[in-house]
């Protein structure tokens, strides 16, 4: 229940980046946030006054704000307002903006917003793609089964059918027996995975962090992690300032060890270094650890502006993952469609001929 409660607390991804850019815009302009939002789900009930498609959206909208306004009318900030139903790195951000620059907190939290809708969108586009290609095989294999296949097995007996033969002659004609087992494998999978990500952390981690989708997971925690570091180095925390930060405010346990692992390297003097040598670990691949130790020989000031570049870098990193990941499933996928025609094609060539033989 309590899951649920959460789940429906969320503020869309797109509902966020125009929130911010609402804030941004109206602040600049003069206004605080309560009086920003108020301005905003004014605006929003008016124009749902004047409309019949889209008032419930408009509606829905506007009662964000509308909380926000009341949030803000006893006193509470903006972070903490939407703690639960922002992610924790956008939250972290407003934080840093609030004790800084609450315009460039602002900024931070919609890039990061807007970051996070163009990573799903990624994951999506890269995921339905093979999904589709997965039906178009299933679908084309039932129907062989149901259609095809049957009329060439009274022409020859699956009995005298070669092995490999008989194998798709089972798997065409019993689709309804092993689709939900891929089905349930499937789930089964993304539920180990989901586990691992909560409970795993450490060595045993790092030993099999490299597999799929693991190795996605990887990529873009260490993505939000350095991005969200950025954002609040350069909103103006130290750097031991925002990792403690990060680590009080994430959900994330995978994240919270690596946290914990910067935060000690910080603690007991290897910053001395660089900050960018006590932040480096295992969670980052061998390019953006050189880059964090190169770069954070600089000045502070240098090493916060240089940071979003790495960021930036990490989240190519994750993207590219989430693609060759989703090209290794095609590649799976085309070459299950291609085993399917073959053994069909060759299935009908072999019973033709021995059809032929026996006319001759």
């Amino acid at each position: 229940m309590s899951f649920m409660e959460g789940f429906s607390k969320k503020i869309p991804a797109s509902r966020r980046v125009d929130l911010y850019g609402f804030l941004i815009t109206l602040i600049k302009s003069g206004f605080d946030i309560q009086g920003a939002t108020g301005e905003v789900a004014k605006t929003l009930e008016k124009q749902a006054d004047q409309v019949i498609l889209g008032k419930g959206e408009l509606l829905s909208a506007a009662k964000i704000y509308r909380y926000i306004e009341q949030e803000q009318r006893q006193g509470r900030a903006l972070h903490l307002s939407l703690a639960g139903r922002a992610p924790d790195a956008e939250v972290m951000m407003l934080m840093a903006g609030a004790e800084g620059d609450i315009i460039n907190g602002l900024k931070a939290a919609q890039a990061s917003a807007v970051s996070g809708v163009e990573m799903r969108k990624k994951i999506r586009k890269s995921l339905t793609y093979p999904f589709g290609i997965l039906m178009v095989v299933v679908f084309a294999m039932n129907w062989l089964g149901n259609n095809l296949l049957p009329v060439m097995a009274k022409l020859k007996p699956v009995s005298q059918w070669a092995p490999a033969e008989q194998t798709l002659y089972w798997a065409t004609t019993n689709v309804g027996t092993w689709f939900p087992g891929l089905i349930f494998a499937m789930i089964t999978i993304a539920l180990a995975t989901h586990t691992i990500n909560r409970l795993v952390v450490g060595s045993m981690r790092e030993s099999i962090h490299g597999l799929p989708p693991l190795n996605v997971i990887r990529k873009i925690t260490a993505a939000t992690m350095l991005s969200t570091l950025s954002s609040l180095v350069r909103a103006g925390l130290p750097v031991l300032g925002a990792l403690l930060a990060m680590r009080d405010a994430t959900n994330s346990t995978y994240m919270r060890y690596y946290l914990d692992y910067a935060v000690n390297n910080m603690r007991s003097g290897v910053a001395r270094q660089g900050p960018g040598k006590a932040i480096g670990s295992k969670l980052f691949s061998p390019w953006v650890m050189v880059k964090l130790d190169i770069y954070s020989r600089a000045s502070g000031d240098s090493f916060a502006q240089t940071m979003s570049e790495i960021a930036g870098d990490a989240t190519t990193e994750a993207m590219s993952s989430i693609e060759s990941l989703s090209r290794w499933i095609n590649i799976f996928l085309m070459i299950g469609a291609a085993v399917v025609i073959g053994f069909t094609i060759i299935t009908m060539y072999g019973i033709t001929s021995d059809m032929q033989s026996g006319l001759t």
